[in-house]
Parts: C-alpha cells; sequence; structure tokens
C-alpha cells in the first residue's frame, strides 16, 4: 500500500509541478483536468494522514478531542493553507479569502446537517470552540468593514488568538479503551501525504485563475466556489471515514479544529504574508457567523433532529437575499 500510494503521489505531484512551476502558459482542458486531478490528490492523501494522525495521537497519549483538533485537523486544512499562502503571495487577496470562506460554509453546511444524525449524544464539550469561532469570524468581520487593505497587527492578532486557543486547550490524556490504534506510523506515507497536498494546492491556485479569467468569474467566486469545494474534500473525508470508529471526540475535533484554523491561523498568516480582502466577501462573513450560532444551538439541546435542515435554510436564506436585495 506505501509502494503504491508513493508511486501514484510522485506521477501526481510531476503532472502538478510541470503544469503550474514549470509551464505556467497551458490550454484550458489542461487547468480543468488539474483541478480534477487535485481533487483526487486531496482525497487519496487525506485518508492516509487520517491513519497517520490516529497513530501520532494514539502513541503520544493525546485526548480523542485533541487528536481531533490538532493533528487530523492540520491534516485536513494543509491543502488550503498552502492555496491560501501561494494566493494571497502572489496578490489574488480574493481567491484567498475565497478559499478560507468557501472551505468553512461548505464544511459547517455538511457537518451540521450530519452530525444530528450521526451523533445523538449533546456535544456541549465543544461549545467553547464554537464560541471561539464565532469570536474569530466577529473579528473578521470587524476588519473587513473598517480596513479596505488589511494591516499587519490585523492579521497579528488572528495568529495570537490562535495561540491563546492552543494553550487554554492544551489537555492531554489517556487513550479511550474503546479506540481503535493503528497498527503504526509510516512517516514515508505521512510526508508523501503532506508534500502531494502541498504541491496539489499550489497547483490548483493556478489552474483555479486559468478558469476565472476564461469564464469571467470574480477571483473571491473562483476561491469560494472552486479551491473552496476542492479544500473541504479532506475535512469531509476524514469526517466521514473518522464516523464508523465510534470516537465521537476525534470526529467532532475535525468541525472546530479545521474552522478555528482557518478561522485563525491561517487567515492571520495570510493576512502577514500578503494581501487579503475581506471586503470582497462581506455576505459569506454573516452566513458564517449564522452557521456558528446554529452550531452553538444545537450543542445546548439534546433531541437535535428537527433542526438538520438549519444549514441548509441559512444558505438558501443568505443567496435569496444576495439575489433581491
Amino acid at each position: 500500500m506505501t509502494r503504491r500510494f508513493i508511486a501514484v503521489s510522485a506521477a501526481l505531484s510531476a503532472f502538478f509541478i510541470y503544469f503550474s512551476i514549470i509551464v505556467r502558459t497551458f490550454p484550458i482542458w489542461i487547468s480543468a483536468a488539474g483541478i480534477a486531478l487535485g481533487i483526487y490528490a486531496l482525497y487519496m492523501s487525506g485518508d492516509v494522514f487520517l491513519d497517520q494522525a490516529l497513530a501520532v495521537g494514539s502513541r503520544i497519549g493525546l485526548s480523542s478531542k485533541a487528536t481531533g483538533t490538532y493533528f487530523i485537523s492540520f491534516g485536513a486544512v494543509i491543502d488550503e493553507f498552502a492555496v491560501v499562502l501561494a494566493s494571497s503571495a502572489r496578490g489574488y487577496g480574493g481567491i484567498s479569502f475565497g478559499t478560507i470562506q468557501g472551505s468553512n460554509i461548505i464544511t459547517m453546511v455538511i457537518f451540521l446537517a450530519a452530525l444530528p444524525i450521526a451523533f445523538r449524544q449533546n456535544f456541549r464539550k465543544f461549545r467553547a470552540d464554537g464560541f471561539f469561532m464565532l469570536g474569530m469570524t466577529a473579528l473578521t468581520l470587524v476588519f473587513a468593514l473598517a480596513f479596505t487593505h488589511q494591516p499587519w497587527y490585523a492579521g497579528a492578532s488572528l495568529v495570537a488568538a490562535y495561540a491563546a486557543y492552543v494553550l487554554a486547550n492544551r489537555k492531554r490524556g489517556p487513550v479511550p479503551a474503546s479506540r481503535e490504534s493503528p497498527a503504526g506510523i509510516s512517516y514515508a506515507s505521512l510526508a508523501v501525504s503532506l508534500f502531494l497536498l502541498a504541491v496539489t494546492s499550489e497547483a490548483i491556485v493556478e489552474y483555479t485563475m486559468n478558469v476565472a479569467v476564461s469564464a469571467h468569474i470574480s477571483s473571491f467566486f473562483s476561491g469560494f466556489v472552486v479551491t473552496g469545494i476542492a479544500g473541504s474534500l479532506p475535512e469531509i473525508v476524514m469526517f466521514v471515514l473518522s464516523i464508523p470508529r465510534s470516537d465521537h471526540d476525534s470526529t467532532m475535533g475535525i468541525v472546530s479544529g479545521t474552522v478555528i484554523y482557518k478561522a485563525s491561523l491561517i487567515l492571520g498568516i495570510a493576512i502577514l504574508f500578503g494581501d487579503v480582502v475581506l471586503v470582497s466577501g462581506l455576505w459569506s462573513i454573516y452566513l458564517m457567523i449564522l452557521l456558528i450560532l446554529i452550531f452553538l444551538l444545537l450543542s445546548f439541546v439534546r433531541q437535535r433532529k428537527a433542526y438538520t435542515l438549519l444549514p441548509a435554510m441559512a444558505v438558501v436564506a443568505v443567496i435569496i437575499w444576495q439575489l433581491f436585495f
């Protein structure tokens, strides 16, 4: 399995490196094929990284919540990290912020719709994470309304907030007896999966811009729709794969961890290293606040099946508002 994974990863990496770094001008069909291959590469790498992250968490004795929030979530967002940094450094601020918002919104909608069905127990232990997500999104809204071009201290404040969150939640604990422990850690697979995620994400920036220019799509919406959807696939894959393991804390940690990473650390570093245009996606910030409020609402109730349509209703309401108002 390791040899096959490395061989396929090498072939995909060669394609992405050639048609994004070595060759910068190519026809639209290459971009379309690259996006399709990129989605597959993200799926494959995310699957491998999930197993390795669980192995690392088991070995060092992290709690299930910490394993999901830090290790698994890191593998799920490293692709977006590369996309956001590459696009903001190249001056594609719209794609940078669109990627973050598109991925977060798609992830939240899918997770919020699935959680009440997949898990019957209350997840109030993640309520503090919900309030942190709400605070970071509200701070982003303030920056979007106050500045056309974000100052360096806006990014620094988001990074500092994430550091404070980590310090406040650095909990270790024994691995539960019911938790499935992977056979071992393959450092080769771990390194290759991270490399493939980074290379794929770098290439997707070029493919997205090529498609956006050809279709006359704004940079924010191209990032929101294309790279946002592709970027949310690892989170969705890891979430779905972790459900049968019956380790609800690590599964829920994927939900909160990936959103927190993107809303604070990734967005903050992107602002520090480039120009992120927050005002281009102002409506998405309001929508994200609404979805987080739904997350908090569900953390207070026991029977949540009646609320499974709330995320979809929220998205429809915002789209109607955008079209007619």
